[in-house]
C-alpha cells in the first residue's frame, strides 16, 4: 500500500508540472502574438 501511495504521489507531482509548464508556456505564446498582432496591426 505504502508504494502505490508513493507511486500515485510521484504520478500527482509530475501531472501538475506538466500542467503548470504548459500554462508558463501558454502565457509567454499569448503575450508574444498579442505584441506582434499590436506591431503590425494598430
Amino acid at each position: 500500500m505504502n508504494e502505490l501511495m508513493s507511486q500515485a504521489v510521484d504520478l500527482m507531482i509530475a501531472g501538475m508540472g506538466f500542467v503548470f509548464a504548459f500554462l508558463i508556456i501558454l502565457v509567454f505564446a499569448t503575450t508574444f502574438m498579442s505584441k506582434l498582432i499590436l506591431r503590425f496591426a494598430p
